[in-house]
Protein backbone atom coordinates (compact mmCIF):
# COMPACT_ATOMS: atom_id res chain seq x y z
CA UNK A 1 0.00 0.00 0.00
CA UNK A 2 1.51 3.38 -0.56
CA UNK A 3 1.48 6.27 -3.17
CA UNK A 4 3.53 7.87 -5.81
CA UNK A 5 2.68 11.84 -6.67
CA UNK A 6 1.27 11.36 -10.41
CA UNK A 7 -1.42 9.14 -8.88
CA UNK A 8 -2.06 10.51 -5.97
CA UNK A 9 -2.27 9.19 -2.34
CA UNK A 10 -3.46 5.88 -1.43
CA UNK A 11 -6.48 4.88 0.21
CA UNK A 12 -6.94 6.73 3.81
CA UNK A 13 -5.97 4.69 6.97
CA UNK A 14 -8.96 3.82 8.94
CA UNK A 15 -9.62 6.36 11.87
CA UNK A 16 -12.15 7.00 14.56
CA UNK A 17 -14.02 10.01 14.92
CA UNK A 18 -12.18 13.05 16.34
CA UNK A 19 -12.65 16.61 16.62
CA UNK A 20 -12.72 18.72 19.90
CA UNK A 21 -12.78 22.72 18.72
CA UNK A 22 -11.30 25.14 21.62
CA UNK A 23 -11.39 28.90 21.01
CA UNK A 24 -9.12 30.48 23.58
CA UNK A 25 -8.47 34.41 23.17
CA UNK A 26 -8.88 34.62 19.85
CA UNK A 27 -7.08 31.05 18.90
CA UNK A 28 -8.50 27.90 17.75
CA UNK A 29 -7.09 24.66 19.23
CA UNK A 30 -8.26 21.45 17.14
CA UNK A 31 -7.54 17.77 18.53
CA UNK A 32 -7.78 14.87 16.67
CA UNK A 33 -7.29 10.76 16.76
CA UNK A 34 -5.97 8.54 14.24
CA UNK A 35 -5.07 4.82 14.85
CA UNK A 36 -3.56 2.94 11.61
CA UNK A 37 -1.22 0.17 10.68
CA UNK A 38 1.60 1.52 8.56
CA UNK A 39 3.52 -1.20 6.49
CA UNK A 40 7.17 -1.62 7.18
CA UNK A 41 9.17 1.06 5.37
CA UNK A 42 6.16 3.38 4.77
CA UNK A 43 5.01 6.82 6.32
CA UNK A 44 1.63 8.24 7.52
CA UNK A 45 0.82 11.50 6.29
CA UNK A 46 -1.81 13.71 7.93
CA UNK A 47 -2.94 17.71 9.28
CA UNK A 48 -4.18 19.89 7.43
CA UNK A 49 -4.89 22.00 9.86
CA UNK A 50 -5.52 25.41 9.04
CA UNK A 51 -2.53 28.10 10.94
CA UNK A 52 -2.71 31.62 11.09
CA UNK A 53 -0.87 32.77 8.22
CA UNK A 54 -3.36 30.81 5.79
CA UNK A 55 -1.10 27.69 5.38
CA UNK A 56 -1.90 24.46 6.15
CA UNK A 57 -0.02 22.11 8.51
CA UNK A 58 0.96 18.67 7.78
CA UNK A 59 2.87 15.93 9.54
CA UNK A 60 4.59 12.98 8.08
CA UNK A 61 5.46 10.14 10.82
CA UNK A 62 7.64 7.45 9.66
CA UNK A 63 7.93 4.58 12.20
CA UNK A 64 10.93 1.76 12.15
CA UNK A 65 11.29 -1.14 14.60
CA UNK A 66 14.36 -1.49 16.34
CA UNK A 67 15.64 -4.47 18.04
CA UNK A 68 19.23 -3.95 19.55
CA UNK A 69 18.43 -6.55 22.16
CA UNK A 70 15.91 -3.94 23.32
CA UNK A 71 12.48 -3.93 21.22
CA UNK A 72 11.78 -0.06 20.72
CA UNK A 73 10.64 1.99 17.62
CA UNK A 74 11.70 4.89 16.31
CA UNK A 75 9.32 7.46 15.41
CA UNK A 76 10.36 10.32 13.27
CA UNK A 77 8.36 13.28 11.71
CA UNK A 78 8.56 15.65 9.35
CA UNK A 79 6.19 18.80 10.63
CA UNK A 80 5.74 21.07 8.05
CA UNK A 81 3.29 24.00 6.21
CA UNK A 82 2.16 23.99 2.96
CA UNK A 83 0.69 26.86 0.58
CA UNK A 84 -2.58 26.57 -1.27
CA UNK A 85 -0.30 26.54 -4.59
CA UNK A 86 1.41 23.96 -2.93
CA UNK A 87 -1.32 21.53 -2.20
CA UNK A 88 -2.52 21.05 -5.40
CA UNK A 89 0.56 19.85 -7.21
CA UNK A 90 1.40 17.56 -4.23
CA UNK A 91 -1.32 15.43 -3.31
CA UNK A 92 -2.01 17.23 0.12
CA UNK A 93 -5.66 18.24 -1.19
CA UNK A 94 -7.76 15.60 0.40
CA UNK A 95 -6.08 15.77 4.04
CA UNK A 96 -7.35 19.50 4.26
CA UNK A 97 -8.77 19.55 7.84
CA UNK A 98 -11.43 22.00 8.22
CA UNK A 99 -13.11 22.55 11.84
CA UNK A 100 -16.48 21.89 10.51
CA UNK A 101 -15.15 18.19 9.81
CA UNK A 102 -15.73 15.46 12.48
CA UNK A 103 -13.11 13.12 11.79
CA UNK A 104 -9.11 13.38 11.41
CA UNK A 105 -7.31 12.26 7.84
CA UNK A 106 -4.64 10.55 7.03
CA UNK A 107 -3.22 8.14 4.17
CA UNK A 108 -0.34 5.92 3.83
CA UNK A 109 2.61 7.08 1.86
CA UNK A 110 5.41 4.42 0.50
CA UNK A 111 9.10 5.64 0.90
CA UNK A 112 9.11 7.14 -2.87
CA UNK A 113 6.38 9.35 -2.91
CA UNK A 114 7.29 10.91 0.98
CA UNK A 115 10.50 11.36 -0.53
CA UNK A 116 9.00 12.96 -3.60
CA UNK A 117 6.85 15.38 -1.37
CA UNK A 118 9.40 16.58 1.00
CA UNK A 119 11.99 17.32 -2.02
CA UNK A 120 9.20 19.42 -3.95
CA UNK A 121 9.50 22.07 -1.75
CA UNK A 122 7.16 24.17 -3.56
CA UNK A 123 4.78 25.79 -1.35
CA UNK A 124 6.46 23.94 1.77
CA UNK A 125 8.14 25.41 4.79
CA UNK A 126 9.84 22.73 6.98
CA UNK A 127 8.53 23.66 10.43
CA UNK A 128 10.83 21.18 13.04
CA UNK A 129 11.86 16.79 12.03
CA UNK A 130 11.59 16.02 15.79
CA UNK A 131 11.80 12.31 16.93
CA UNK A 132 10.99 9.92 19.58
CA UNK A 133 11.95 6.07 20.68
CA UNK A 134 8.91 4.38 22.44
CA UNK A 135 9.12 0.68 24.02
CA UNK A 136 6.21 -1.18 22.46
CA UNK A 137 2.61 0.26 24.23
CA UNK A 138 4.43 2.86 25.58
CA UNK A 139 3.44 6.34 24.64
CA UNK A 140 5.60 9.64 24.05
CA UNK A 141 4.59 12.90 23.21
CA UNK A 142 6.24 15.15 20.54
CA UNK A 143 5.95 19.25 20.48
CA UNK A 144 6.32 21.72 18.67
CA UNK A 145 5.48 25.36 18.40
CA UNK A 146 5.86 29.25 19.43
CA UNK A 147 5.12 30.98 22.22
CA UNK A 148 3.93 34.85 22.57
CA UNK A 149 6.23 36.17 25.34
CA UNK A 150 5.03 38.83 27.08
CA UNK A 151 7.59 41.55 25.06
CA UNK A 152 5.49 40.93 22.05
CA UNK A 153 8.14 38.54 20.38
CA UNK A 154 7.86 34.71 19.69
CA UNK A 155 10.74 32.14 21.23
CA UNK A 156 10.88 28.43 20.56
CA UNK A 157 9.81 26.10 23.13
CA UNK A 158 9.72 22.36 23.36
CA UNK A 159 7.84 22.45 25.90
CA UNK A 160 4.92 25.00 26.54
CA UNK A 161 1.27 24.93 28.09
CA UNK A 162 -1.42 24.88 25.62
CA UNK A 163 -2.99 27.98 26.83
CA UNK A 164 -0.35 30.58 26.07
CA UNK A 165 0.72 28.73 22.99
CA UNK A 166 0.57 30.12 19.02
CA UNK A 167 1.46 28.15 16.25
CA UNK A 168 1.80 24.64 17.91
CA UNK A 169 1.70 20.97 16.95
CA UNK A 170 1.26 17.93 19.97
CA UNK A 171 1.16 14.95 19.23
CA UNK A 172 0.76 11.71 21.67
CA UNK A 173 1.92 8.57 20.06
CA UNK A 174 1.82 4.72 20.93
CA UNK A 175 3.44 2.12 18.67
CA UNK A 176 3.08 -1.77 19.04
CA UNK A 177 3.87 -4.22 16.34
CA UNK A 178 1.03 -5.50 14.48
CA UNK A 179 -0.51 -8.74 14.54
CA UNK A 180 -0.21 -9.15 10.72
CA UNK A 181 2.81 -7.21 10.28
CA UNK A 182 3.96 -3.60 10.32
CA UNK A 183 2.86 -0.65 13.00
CA UNK A 184 0.58 -0.02 14.69
CA UNK A 185 0.25 3.49 15.38
CA UNK A 186 -2.20 5.35 17.77
CA UNK A 187 -2.11 9.09 17.77
CA UNK A 188 -3.59 12.15 19.18
CA UNK A 189 -2.96 15.51 17.36
CA UNK A 190 -3.24 18.68 18.74
CA UNK A 191 -2.79 21.88 16.53
CA UNK A 192 -3.26 25.75 17.46
CA UNK A 193 -3.16 28.65 15.65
Amino acid sequence: MGANLEEGPSPRAPRPPLVKDVRNAGSVVTTSRVHAVIPEGDSMVTGGHLKADGSREFIVIKPVLVDNGVTQFLISTSIFKMTAAGLESTGLKSLVTNVEKNEQHAEVWTSEAVEALLRSREGMEMVSRPSVFLKPGATGTIRSGVKVSPGGGFNVQPDIAPSDEVNFTRMTIEANEAPNGGIELKLEITSGR
